[in-house]
């Protein structure tokens, strides 16, 4: 007596409506990451930038920490200002922006004041002007380390378009199995 040969069962296949759902799905998260790294690659790009501008000799002319609130009812938050002058191409020219982003505030007024005591006034500093337009400068360059975090919307391309390629690929046919 021979027994009957063994076989696998069947996964069944999902249908095509339910499989174009989980490719939209798929796809939305691989836009999303997509979207993201292009985040963080445009922001690495923008702190990259004033590290090849150029490096110039400036005097601090003055150097407070000031009170900001926008309105009555908003709590106080404490700005640095930073008044320097620097000499690019033989003009003298003033400016109080110390990072990209102009106007950064703090809750704590201990950061503030840790700003402006890198920077008393009368000292000499390094400021960093765009050679491109001499009125863009600033004190300090910020840090590029959103290239460390691009790994992280990445795997969300690679998740969302294995989940379409996962979806679509043929399945293997089942082998049977004879004893």
């Amino acid at each position: 007596m021979t027994a009957p040969p063994i076989t696998s069962p069947k996964s069944p296949r999902a249908s095509v409506g339910a499989r174009l759902l989980l490719s939209a799905v798929g796809l939305l998260l691989a836009a999303a990451g997509i979207a993201f790294t292009l985040f963080l690659h445009r922001a690495y790009e923008r702190a990259s930038e004033p590290y090849t501008w150029t490096e110039t000799a400036c005097v601090i002319r003055n150097s407070t920490v000031e009170e900001v609130r926008e309105t009555l009812s908003d709590p106080v938050q404490y700005a640095p200002t930073i008044l320097y002058n620097y000499l690019m191409d033989d003009v003298s020219h003033e400016s109080t922006r110390i990072r990209r982003v102009p106007g950064q505030t703090f809750k704590d007024r201990a950061q503030a004041e840790a700003i402006v005591a890198k920077y008393p006034t009368g000292q000499g500093a390094v400021c960093y002007v765009n050679p491109n337009n001499p009125e863009e400068v600033i004190l300090m360059r910020d840090t590029r380390s959103s290239i460390y975090t691009i790994w992280f919307p990445l795997l969300f391309v690679v998740g969302g378009l294995g989940m379409v390629i996962n979806i679509w690929w043929p399945q293997a046919k089942d082998e049977e199995n004879v004893s």
